[in-house]
């Protein structure tokens, strides 16, 4: 097989090198014939699939013009859990469970966004039950776009300022936790993003966690091949 995983781009605007990158990344792509794995948080906020702005619709062009060449695949992150039916169907992609499965030759490779391996941030693992609920969500679609986006940046900035008061261990993935999950679905190699702290990391043995980077200077991405898994920067 031959794909690459990205993930937390966290774009705000198609004005910027962020978004210029990610049309590089899947230009790049196409032309190397691998399909594409969003790993999550590929906007800084997603509203719902009915949203109208720029960027929204910039990513449905960009992405419905890369799967008709190729496989896309998207998985939610904390900030666009959101993404729904809708928007996969209008880009021809496939939305991912979390955690999510591929095989590699004889390997099992598990794939994450990765805030589920973060269960010391008991506030956040509260707060994500919460807005992954029915019922949260099923009021907050129910809004107005302009009402949705206030909630939006008033929710970011309570994050923004919850997260600066919190130990950085705190925020990272808890090892047992990663271990627990690989043993769980019997896979050697976990690929996540999340953190932001990119890097390859050995644990427990033969086991490997590949750490995806955020784009905030410049982009990051996994390109798996037949014989080899390469972090790319």
């Amino acid at each position: 097989m031959r794909a690459t995983c990205i993930s937390d781009l966290h774009l705000e605007s198609v004005h910027g090198p962020t978004f210029e990158a990610l049309v590089t990344c899947v230009e790049n792509t196409i032309d190397d014939e691998r399909d594409l794995y969003v790993l999550g948080d590929l906007v800084e906020v997603w509203i719902g699939d009915d949203d109208t702005s720029e960027l929204c619709e910039s990513l449905r062009d960009l992405f419905s013009r890369f799967a008709q060449k190729q496989s896309l695949y998207v998985m939610h992150g904390n900030r666009d859990f959101l993404i729904g039916d809708k928007f996969c169907r209008d880009v021809s992609a496939t939305l991912l469970p979390d955690p999510y499965v591929i095989r590699w030759n004889s390997e099992k490779l598990l794939l994450s966004h990765g805030d589920c391996l973060c269960i010391d941030d008991d506030d956040y693992q509260r707060l994500k039950v919460y807005l992954r609920s029915d019922v949260f969500q099923s009021q907050f679609l129910s809004q107005s776009l302009e009402e949705r986006r206030v909630f939006a940046r008033s929710m970011r900035e309570q994050s923004e300022a919850a997260t600066s008061n919190k130990a950085e261990a705190i925020m990272d993935v808890n090892s047992d936790e990663v271990v627990r999950l690989m043993t769980e679905f019997d896979s050697r190699i976990l690929i996540h993003g999340h953190t932001h702290r990119p890097g390859i990391h050995q644990i427990s043995g033969d086991k490997l966690r590949y750490v995806l980077g955020d784009w905030s200077n410049h982009p990051w991405a996994l390109n798996i091949d037949n014989d080899s898994i390469d972090l790319i920067v």
